[in-house]
């Protein structure tokens, strides 16, 4: 069974330009169309792309419409998390193949 990767992408200063949270509502967003397109392309593999953001949860409604329409395709939608450093911890495979 071929295994799919799991991508979580930044929203603000990764697929649009940063605005600030005062001014998400105010303020059109900017794409940044090339990494838009390699997420786009990782979701039509199959891949599973989860969009990270420090909005906060109750900007929900809104930032899904905003991924829709900027076109930007993805699995699930996690707001609300600090603003500092992120980091992944993932376990190793049976046979200790790196995931």
């Amino acid at each position: 069974m071929l295994k799919k990767n799991t991508y979580f992408v930044d929203i603000d200063g990764t697929l649009v330009k940063y605005r600030t949270f005062d001014n998400l509502l105010s303020e059109p967003s900017e794409p940044i169309k090339d990494v838009i397109a390699l997420i786009n392309e990782e979701y039509d593999k199959g891949n599973h792309i989860v969009l990270t953001s420090a909005r906060p949860i109750s900007m929900k409604e809104f930032t899904m419409r905003e991924m829709k329409r900027l076109g930007i395709k993805y699995n699930y939608l996690i707001l609300g998390i600090g603003r500092g450093k992120r980091f992944l911890i993932n376990d190793k495979s049976e046979t200790g193949e790196k995931k």
